[in-house]
C-alpha cells in the first residue's frame, strides 16, 4: 500500500467519525462479557472504520475492540479503538478518543488519534508527528523538574493489581507528578506534544496504543515494553518523552 493510498484513506475515516460525532446527540449503552462498558458510539464507529477498510483493503487484517476482525495472510494489519475511554464518553468529558493504526509486518505505516469534543487530531507518518497539521516534538527536560504530569491508565487485571498497587506507591513515595486517566491513547499524545513526561500502562490491549505509541515515537518519545500478554493481545510498557527521563523514571518505580 503506497503512503498516498493510506493518507487518502486515514482522511476518509476522519471525515466520516468526525460527521457522526457531529451528528449524534446521545448514545446508549450496555455491558460486554457482563462488565465492560461499551456505547452503541463505540459500535457504530467500529462499522464505519471497518466498512472502508474493507471496502478499500479488503486483504488487510482488521484487529479491533469491538470485533468485526479479518485476519487474512496480509502483511498489513489494522489496530482499532472506535472510542477509548468510554466511560467518560458517557459521562461527557473531553479526553476521549478515536484511535487508527496501519502496520506492515512490526513497521508503522500511518496512524491517527482523533478527540471529537476538542477538534484534536493526532497524526504520525512518514517519521513526523503532527497536531492539527503542527509539527510536535516531545519534552526532553529533566524528570527531576517536575513541571509537567506522568499518566497512567487504571485498568489492569486482577492478577495485577498488586504490581498496580506497588508501583502506584513508589510514584507517591517519589514525589512524582502523576495522573491516573480514562485512556492511554491520548496520553501517549500528550508525551508527543510535550505536555506529559510519560505514560505508565501496565497493560492495555494493541488497538488502545498502537497509535498513541507511533505518534510518541515519531515525535521522538521511546517506548520501553516490560512485558507481552499475547492471549489477551495485550502489553504493559513506558512511553517517556526522552531515553534520559525513562531511564530515571524506570528506576524510580523499580520496573
Amino acid at each position: 500500500m503506497k503512503g498516498n493510498e493510506s493518507k487518502e484513506l486515514f482522511e476518509i475515516i476522519k471525515s466520516k467519525v468526525l460527521e457522526y460525532f457531529y451528528s449524534i446527540s446521545e448514545s446508549g449503552y450496555s455491558y460486554k462479557q457482563g462488565r465492560e462498558l461499551v456505547t452503541r458510539a463505540d459500535t457504530d464507529i467500529n462499522e464505519i472504520i471497518t466498512g472502508q477498510i474493507k471496502k478499500n483493503c479488503p486483504e488487510h487484517n482488521i484487529i479491533s475492540e469491538e470485533g468485526n476482525c479479518s485476519i487474512t495472510d496480509s502483511e498489513y494489519c489494522w489496530h482499532i479503538d472506535p472510542i477509548d475511554n468510554s466511560v467518560g464518553f458517557i459521562a461527557g468529558e473531553n479526553e476521549i478518543s478515536v484511535s487508527i493504526s496501519l502496520k506492515r509486518a512490526d513497521e508503522y505505516i500511518q496512524s491517527m488519534i482523533i478527540n471529537p469534543r476538542t477538534g484534536e487530531i493526532f497524526e504520525a507518518y512518514n517519521s513526523i508527528s503532527l497536531l492539527n497539521g503542527n509539527l510536535i516534538k516531545t519534552y526532553h527536560g529533566p524528570l527531576s523538574e517536575l513541571t509537567r504530569g506522568i499518566s497512567t491508565c487504571a485498568y489492569v487485571t486482577k492478577t495485577r493489581i498488586g504490581l498496580a498497587k506497588e508501583v502506584l506507591g513508589r510514584a507517591f513515595e517519589a514525589r512524582l507528578p502523576l495522573r491516573i486517566s480514562g485512556g492511554s491513547a491520548l496520553d501517549l499524545c500528550r508525551v508527543a506534544e510535550g505536555k506529559s513526561y510519560a505514560h505508565v500502562c501496565l497493560g492495555a490491549h494493541h488497538w488502545d496504543v498502537e497509535a498513541g505509541i507511533h505518534i510518541l515515537k515519531n515525535a521522538g518519545g521511546h517506548v520501553e515494553i516490560l512485558e507481552v500478554f499475547p492471549e489477551r493481545m495485550a502489553l504493559a510498557f513506558i512511553g517517556a518523552s526522552s531515553r534520559e527521563v525513562l531511564n530515571e523514571l524506570r528506576l524510580k518505580l523499580d520496573l
